[in-house]
């Protein structure tokens, strides 16, 4: 017998896509796929330089801030500048962290800076300037309660102090300042209030133990009165120098010091201050018009450390006006080299790298009005 077979009527064949179909769908999906790596990568490189400016403003505002503080506490002695200042730290005009004849000093960038140099680890780059300042430290500032200057030689604290045996230290009661290195108490028992101001046994030393005159001058006894300050020496020596990551393809530089305090060597140490520092280009504003410790002027004129030097009006200078080139670590960060105009030249980057300038002018408060 024939069957007949019945199919309901819902049921349909079902056909596939059609090649042309496959590719209009496989073209939209690549469109959009594009589209989101594109979204992407924009994010991501925006991301990127945001993340290196903001770098580069913290260290440039950091580098900035450093600069300006040492600046401003410049030839701090506890009380007031003053224009009589005992050296006795035997050659101390041989070495620029020992030398008190000015509190500020300048190096003008050269091709071959001989500054710092003695040491080939400093390694300061070429074309870029240098600074020297000195200043007492108000952190460990300590009052004088009496001064055995005669017989012990030994400065007594009204409370207990931190110097130890060979600090460079100076000594102030606003009449008269000396700068010596500290010879002892060799044990000092808590709490320890004595700094003896001997010979000492370790270059550098002092000339004479009378803390009234100079080196270069006749001894002469001087009793500091009590009411005065006893605080470390501060010495800080800014240049640029390679920085510590830097590569043969990443010559990345920064800004280092040379920093003496609380060194019992009688020696500074160097310390990387802040990387992507790349120049620093320093001019100073001189007072014609102030007293021989640059007291009581304001600046007249600026000029550049071999200006000044020329004229030997260091101890005239009373404002520094900083101009900082910082640089990112990244080479890659812009998509076309950057036009910058530092220190009066227009110029145009060999790479890719994010630049910046950063300009200051620092009053020296304890020499200006």
């Amino acid at each position: 017998m024939k069957t007949t077979k019945f199919y309901p009527f819902f049921i349909k064949k079902e056909d596939g896509l059609s090649l042309v179909e496959l590719m209009v769908a496989m073209t939209i999906g690549l469109f959009i796929l594009i589209l989101i790596a594109q979204v992407y990568l924009a994010a991501k490189n925006s991301f990127s330089y945001q993340a290196v400016t903001t770098k580069i403003q913290e260290n440039g505002r950091y580098a900035m801030d450093v600069l300006s503080s040492d600046m401003r506490n410049l030839g701090f002695q506890g009380c007031g500048v003053l224009s009589k200042t005992n050296n006795v730290v035997t050659d101390s005009k041989l070495s620029w962290w020992l030398d008190t004849s000015t509190y500020i000093r300048g190096y003008e960038g050269v091709a071959a800076p001989v500054f710092l140099n003695t040491n080939p680890a400093y390694n300061q780059t070429p074309f870029t300037d240098a600074i020297v300042l000195l200043r007492g430290d108000s952190m460990s500032e300590r009052m004088i309660a009496s001064h055995d200057f005669a017989i012990k030689h030994e400065f007594t604290t009204t409370r207990a102090h931190a110097f130890q045996i060979g600090e460079i230290l100076v000594a102030t009661d606003c009449k008269n300042t000396a700068i010596f290195r500290s010879s002892g108490p060799a044990v000092c028992a808590a709490p320890c209030l004595k700094v003896e101001h001997d010979y000492g046994t370790t270059d550098p030393k002092n000339c004479y133990f009378e803390l009234g005159a100079g080196c270069d001058n006749p001894r002469k006894n001087y009793q500091f009165r009590p009411g005065g300050f006893l605080s470390r020496l501060v010495a800080a020596a800014y240049y640029i120098a390679p920085a510590t990551t830097a590569t043969a393809t990443n010559k990345t530089k920064s800004l280092w010091v040379q920093q003496l305090s609380g060194s019992n060597t009688g020696a500074p140490s160097a310390f990387e201050v802040v990387e992507g520092v790349e120049n620093m280009q320093l001019v100073y504003g001189v007072a014609d018009a102030a007293n021989d410790d640059g007291s009581g002027g304001t600046a007249t004129r600026y000029m550049s450390s071999t200006e000044v030097d020329s004229l030997g009006v260091w101890n005239k200078v009373v404002s520094v006006r900083v101009e900082l080139l910082l640089r990112s670590p990244e080479l890659q960060v812009v998509s076309v080299p950057q036009s910058y105009t530092f220190n009066g030249v227009a110029t145009v980057a060999t790479d890719k790298a994010f630049r910046r300038v950063y300009y200051s002018t620092i009053a020296l408060r304890n020499r200006t009005p």
